[in-house]
């Protein structure tokens, strides 16, 4: 028999047993209902959210621009507005209630197209010559990156993000796109991974070209979190591919987790690596080689337990040589928006996927909202108060390094099964 009610309320009732035409009522002795909220508390909580937000959001009269000293009569849109900001509070509001260690962000923070004006609006400068591209993609970082730090210091929340193609100004990569990468770089450590003197925020990083965008470190002395920048971009070429230096320090990161008998592994970085993946408006990058890769050799070889990644906008969990995939995210503008909670435990960590009701509407006689790219961003956006559990799963430590993916639900559940 099954009683409803609330903790400390006085409860009773009444079992009818029928045996053919004899009918026998009990009374049952009258209870107080014990218990209350559920005590168990991980030993770490952190927020996953590849592609957040995946725009150029942000008061341009806030940045070292030049759109308030423009003409009133062709100063462009702003690049936000009051449905924004509150949508964003929103989303911000949630996560800062489930009070996370931090929260992952692997990659695509911005829209990022900066060095380009597609509507010659001039609000980050000319960009004719390369020493002109350089200046806007600088003023442009400078206006867009520290609203999007604002956001989440105003809630309380620690943000850890990676290198996404949009961090490099998106693909494809053209040469003259190609010729920003240092500075693409630059001003994404400037912001995230170094202090106001330049130096390192995080001890433990690579050399080469990664070696500001690219970073580890233990929430726990039980958890390893690794963040890589799989983008290899020069002059000469532009490919996903982690360098060799990069790959050098993941083995050392991840040989001394080993050394220090550390529980759990997780990496976040871009590309999808196990594929198929589900994918919406997306260009569909993945990690060449796949599971034959280098690095997911190495990932195997070390016991990474799960690797996060975004690019693809949508869900898709997977799993292969005792790694889990989780591939999630969302763009913010295209109403795609989701936040992966893990609770980390001793040998278990549970994982809740999160999606958010976002709409999104744009009156076609209103000027978008403006990006440096020409089709700009819808002027409505909209959050629901509710939000919906749309995935879980556990994944359980294996004795040998790995994990196990074990009961997944919903969107959680892997392809095939």
């Amino acid at each position: 028999m099954l009683v409803v009610g609330e903790t400390g309320e006085r409860v009773g009732g009444r079992v009818t047993t029928t045996r053919g035409a004899d009918t026998t009522n009990v009374d049952l002795v009258p209870r107080v209902i014990s218990g209350g909220p559920a005590t168990l508390t991980p030993d770490v909580r952190l927020i996953s959210s590849p592609d957040f937000l995946n725009g150029d959001v942000g008061d341009l009269a806030a940045g070292p621009g030049f759109w308030s000293a423009l003409p009133a009569g062709t100063r462009t849109t702003n690049s936000t507005n009051a449905a924004h900001e509150v949508a964003l509070d929103r989303i911000l509001d949630d996560w800062q209630d489930l009070e996370p260690a931090g929260v992952l962000v692997a990659g695509d923070l911005t829209n990022g197209r900066w060095g380009y004006d597609d509507l010659d609006s001039g609000n980050f400068g000319p960009v004719s010559t390369r020493a002109e591209q350089r200046l806007a993609l600088q003023r442009a970082a400078r206006t867009y990156y520290p609203q999007w730090k604002q956001r989440f210091a105003q809630h309380g929340l620690s943000a850890f993000p990676a290198m996404g193609d949009h961090e490099y100004g998106d693909d494809p990569w053209p040469r003259r796109k190609r010729a920003l990468a240092d500075d693409f770089r630059a001003e994404f450590a400037r912001a995230f991974t170094t202090d106001a003197r330049g130096k390192p925020l995080f001890a433990d990083h690579p050399s080469g070209p990664a070696r500001l965008t690219a970073y580890a470190g233990r929430p726990t002395p039980e958890l390893q979190v690794i963040t890589l920048d799989v983008f290899d971009i020069t002059r000469e070429r532009a490919r996903v591919r982690v360098d060799p230096q990069q790959l050098r320090w993941l083995r050392q990161v991840l040989r001394r987790a080993q050394r220090d008998d550390v529980e759990w592994v997780v990496v976040q970085a871009h590309t999808p690596i196990l594929g198929p993946v589900r994918a919406r408006s997306s260009s569909g990058l993945s990690y060449p080689e796949a599971e034959k890769s280098r690095l997911w050799k190495i990932f195997e070889r070390f016991g990474v337990d799960l690797y996060l990644t975004g690019e693809v906008h949508d869900t898709t969990a997977a799993e292969d040589d005792g790694i889990v995939q989780i591939a999630h995210g969302g763009i913010f503008q295209f109403s795609l928006t989701t936040a992966l909670v893990l609770d980390v435990y001793d040998d278990r960590m549970y994982v809740t996927l999160r999606d958010y009701d976002v709409q999104h509407a744009h009156d076609p006689s209103k000027p978008r909202l403006w990006e440096t790219r020409r089709s700009g961003l819808p002027t409505q956006i909209d959050v629901g108060e509710t939000v919906s559990t749309i995935g879980t799963a556990t994944l359980v430590s294996r004795a040998r390094g790995g994990a196990t993916l074990s009961g997944p639900s919903g969107i959680l559940v892997p392809t095939g099964d």
